[in-house]
């Protein structure tokens, strides 16, 4: 549902709103302390999946070139969803939004995702596991207040058997000839009765699906290339004529139609219903940083305005000087969060400042540490040599 930037389940590592200093940033007064973003930073360096999963898929450096360090635009980014997270919880429970059951069903795909993977995801404490679905489920009960979406069981449902065709598979076999004549022979002998699967493995010159008895994969409707729209409607176990493409002509015999099961398509259907929402609940974070109190320690970074929107910047210096220390950071001295305004040298939001202050420079060691739903792939479709049903 939010940014695929799998920061939120470091969101989920630590709970703010204990009253606690120093901290790393205050929302609305309630405060994320350093020393539970110092717990989120140890908890990746600790899971070797969980550090594998951000550093393959995160759009930043995760690690500082120092030991035991994280680069400091890796660590203002988890700040930021952390930030993010409590904004939309915030709005939560101010609108009396009710999360419901479904709501939390719904976000535990997005959940797993956001970790990793099902892996990663799993290696998470239960207790982590539960908070990660818990803030995506935020996000998803507001996203669709926002929007006016349903995006109940009913609704899903309804919206699944109106758009069966989107979640069915075309299963297919090819056959590749060298010619018209032989093409046309190849097709009458198995229309005559021998298996399309022994025909391609002795006589088909694509050797990749020959190798499988011309098994090709799974294609949908919007998969497959104008010369091949009639495998869409081919009936199964027919053979199609030879059609003519650059390998040579191919016959293709449709072998099954599976249909994704409901539970599998929920996911890609609550997105299909939910439309814009995405678009809309970063509106809202938009409008809330520019409404709300939010004041960052500056050792961490600040928001500033860039094309209209608040972006979270990185603290100037050196990319890879922060630390990772179970203790919490020791450099620079920042106490108590102001009660109102920012303090100087912090940036409150709308805010400005900070930019340049010192980074953290104690040593530390380290500590311990998201399905599309949708049909099942496939488009080799044929021929590896191009010229293939799916596209190739």
């Amino acid at each position: 549902m939010r940014k695929p930037l799998l920061l939120l389940a470091l969101v989920a590592l630590v709970g703010a709103g204990c009253n606690v200093s120093p901290y790393a940033a205050v929302v609305n007064g309630t405060t994320i302390s350093r020393s539970s973003l110092d717990t989120d930073l140890a908890a990746v360096r600790g899971d070797r999946l969980l550090l594998q999963a951000y550093q393959s898929n995160a759009k930043v450096n995760v690690l500082g070139t120092g030991e035991s360090t994280f680069d400091s635009g890796f660590v203002a980014a988890v700040l930021e969803r952390r930030i993010e997270a409590e904004l939309v919880h915030q709005a939560v429970v101010s609108k009396g939004i009710h999360v419901t059951h479904q709501e939390l069903v719904l976000a535990t795909p997005d959940a797993v995702a956001s970790a990793g993977g099902q892996r990663s995801f799993d290696a998470l404490p239960p207790s982590y596991r539960n908070e990660l679905i818990r803030e995506e489920a935020d996000a998803v009960a507001l996203a669709s207040r926002l929007v006016g979406a349903n995006i109940s069981q009913a609704a899903i449902a309804a919206y699944y058997q109106a758009h069966l065709a989107q979640f069915t598979s075309t299963c297919i076999s090819v056959l590749v000839s060298p010619s018209q004549a032989a093409a046309a022979a190849l097709r009458a002998k198995i229309v005559a009765g021998a298996p399309f699967a022994s025909v391609a493995q002795a006589s088909s010159i694509d050797p990749t699906t020959a190798a499988r008895g011309g098994d090709a994969g799974c294609v949908q409707a919007g998969q497959l290339t104008p010369a091949f729209q009639f495998i869409a409607t081919l009936p199964t176990g027919q053979v199609s004529p030879p059609v003519q493409t650059q390998p040579g002509l191919i016959l293709v015999e449709v072998t099954s139609r599976p249909q994704q099961p409901l539970a599998q398509a929920t996911p890609t259907v609550v997105r299909a219903l939910l439309g814009n929402a995405q678009t809309a609940l970063t509106s809202y974070y938009q409008s809330a940083l520019g409404q709300d109190h939010v004041v960052v320690d500056p050792r961490y970074g600040h928001f500033v305005r860039r094309g209209g929107q608040f972006v979270f910047q990185p603290p100037s210096g050196p990319s890879t000087a922060v630390l990772a220390a179970p203790g919490g950071y020791t450099t620079g001295e920042v106490t108590n969060p102001p009660a109102q305004g920012g303090a100087p040298g912090n940036s409150g939001i709308p805010g400005q400042g900070g930019a340049g202050a010192p980074l953290p420079g104690s040593s530390g060691s380290p500590g311990s540490q998201g399905s599309s739903g949708a049909p099942s792939q496939g488009g080799s479709g044929g021929s590896t040599q191009g010229g293939a049903p799916g596209g190739g």
